[in-house]
């Protein structure tokens, strides 16, 4: 018997072609065939992985057909060329190229391009799957699978475009927007950010994403939506849906009490029947300013869709005939969090948060024990990649809304929500949004109080990195140095430097919740360095601009958006 090991000699160099045979690029021949059963016996191979991009594809190949017979219905993306399919398809790979593919057909001047695509498509974080690196061994640089990820391997040659002047019906979006509020009525820290994703800086397409938050009586309100790609004017229904539920659930809950007198047993009221709703008389009427907030937002995107229409620049042509814009071109996703904080008597009080969304995204609290409760559930289409949108009426339907809504009674440390550009990054997010709240101390975005040198020295001693001097030098084990992708004339900080919790805690042999739930270890994690030296005097929301625009990961290339409510310290 053999004990030749099938994943010897496995590198993409020799995987790709037969890849390229298998998807009918590549023309056959018993070496391409050798390799790709190589490949099917490897462990490297999950046969999930490839059904999902049969799945991908087959789904484009129905568009290019619908664009060929002049076919409009609301699951179609109305593509204006057979261009726009080639970067949908290249997308639906987790391509992070250098160039565009031109013309579909024209696979003999793309198959570099196809390299890349199918190293980013293998490489795409998944649980089954290890990711893909490069490696240098004799001077000849290689692909290599691995069973290891490195924090920042070589990333491809990413370049800064504005948005064209053509792109820019609407008002495109600035290229960075962040603001913070005091949140009533215990003055909690409300910060949010949304950047501009590598791929649309890449491209010269316009950020979709946008935010809204705002205070009424003890409520905050927190609106966050990502416009679908594939929709030119999806960020206008992204910024009308937050902006028109954020006023709805103002109007709402400007003089709404959830309790009075107050209860130190309200989870009895939220509690659900057979129907999903919640049994309460004042939580049912709570959970309503939700889906109203829904309906509200629904309608005014349809509203502007309906002016738009108007407008000729605002509609195309495909294949010589006209189409209309229609509501499907605003499509968003929609998520939304309202908070208060609730006092039994002088010495009880404890939060409340209701959350609902519409799309992908998520939705996730800490308590200040570090317990994690996902507070969302995202919509996912039949296939990976997918998702549903507020546009989609359907949504909007009390059937569905129930089973994405979700509650938190308790101590709240820190309520986040964003949009998938994040969410994705940390995935799975039970247990990764730890993870992320992990990321935001340790580059200093959210402050916490310092501790003494006795202390810090107390808690490395049941560590592998013993003193403070062994973690700094270890420090490049999990703070990588990053460059930005900006504009040359950016006056923004171009070179950062990015803290990992996940890998600091390698170093230290701890699990992430450990070293959270340790002061010292945090502190001790707090490293001389900041992010960028003009850090030391921005405020916590430009902090959070500067490392949702700059942290590193396999396969991220979307718009981010974060708000985080939290109890700052110091």
């Amino acid at each position: 018997m053999s004990n030749h090991d099938p994943n010897q000699d496995l590198n993409l160099e020799k995987l790709i072609p037969a890849i390229f045979w298998k998807v009918g690029i590549q023309k056959y021949s018993d070496e391409l065939k050798e390799t790709w059963e190589k490949f099917k016996k490897s462990d490297n191979y999950e046969e999930d992985k490839i059904l999902k991009i049969i799945n991908n594809l087959a789904d484009i190949y129905k568009e290019v057909l619908k664009i060929q017979f002049d076919i409009k219905n609301e699951n179609s993306g109305n593509y204006d060329n057979y261009d726009d399919v080639a970067k949908l398809y290249c997308s639906l790979l987790d391509i992070l190229t250098s160039e565009h593919i031109q013309s579909l057909p024209d696979f003999s001047a793309s198959k570099d391009r196809f390299k890349t695509a199918i190293s980013k498509a293998l490489e795409k974080k998944s649980p089954q799957l290890p990711p893909l690196s490069l490696s240098d061994k004799s001077d000849k640089t290689e692909y290599i699978l691995e069973s290891e990820s490195t924090s920042n391997p070589i990333t491809p040659p990413w370049q800064y475009h504005p948005v064209p002047d053509q792109e820019k019906e609407g008002k495109p979006h600035d290229e960075f927007y962040s603001k913070s509020h005091q949140s009533p009525p215990e003055g909690l820290k409300l910060i949010g950010t949304r950047v501009r994703g590598k791929m649309h800086k890449h491209q010269g397409t316009n950020c979709d994403d946008w935010f809204e938050f705002d205070t009424v009586d003890k409520w905050t309100i927190i609106a966050v939506s990502d416009g679908a790609g594939s929709k030119k004017f999806s960020r206008i229904g992204a910024k009308i849906s937050c902006q028109a539920a954020v006023k709805s659930l103002k109007k709402s809950l400007e003089s709404f009490s959830l309790c009075e007198p107050p209860q130190t047993a309200l989870e009895k009221d939220f509690d659900r029947d057979d129907k999903w709703m919640f049994k309460g008389d004042k939580a049912r009427e709570l959970q309503q300013h939700l889906y109203t907030a829904l309906s509200d937002a629904y309608q005014k995107v349809e509203e502007k869709a309906n002016k738009l229409k108007n407008y000729p620049s605002y509609n195309k042509s495909i294949g010589g005939k006209k189409l209309e814009l229609d509501i499907k071109d605003l499509s968003a996703t929609l998520l939304l969090a309202i908070h208060t904080k609730i006092h039994v008597n002088n010495s009880t009080s404890y939060d409340f948060v209701l959350t609902c969304q519409v799309g992908d995204g998520m939705l996730a609290a800490i308590s200040h024990k570090y317990t994690l409760k996902l507070l969302g559930k995202p919509d996912i289409g039949e296939h990976g990649g997918q998702t549903d949108f507020l546009t989609s009426s359907s949504k909007l339907e009390h059937s569905n809304l129930v089973q994405k809504t979700f509650p938190f009674i308790g101590d709240l440390k820190a309520l986040m929500i964003m949009t998938d550009g994040v969410s994705d990054d940390y995935f799975p997010n039970d247990p990764c949004m730890l993870d992320l709240y992990g990321d935001l101390i340790l580059n200093r975005v959210i402050n916490i109080p310092n501790v003494d040198a006795e202390e810090i020295e107390k808690e490395l001693q049941k560590t592998r990195l013993k003193t403070p001097d062994d973690v700094r030098d270890n420090h490049k084990k999990f703070q990588d140095e990053l460059e930005r992708i900006l504009d040359e004339e950016s006056k923004e900080p171009k070179k950062v430097s990015i803290c990992s919790i996940a890998n600091y805690a390698k170093q230290l042999g701890k699990d992430i919740k450990v070293v959270l739930e340790s002061p010292g270890l945090l502190n001790a994690g707090l490293l001389p360095n900041q992010m960028c030296q003009e850090c030391k005097e921005m405020t916590s929301e430009e902090k959070l601009k500067i490392w949702l625009d700059s942290y590193y990961r396999r396969g991220s290339f979307d718009d981010r958006t974060l708000v985080v409510l939290y109890r700052e310290e110091h």
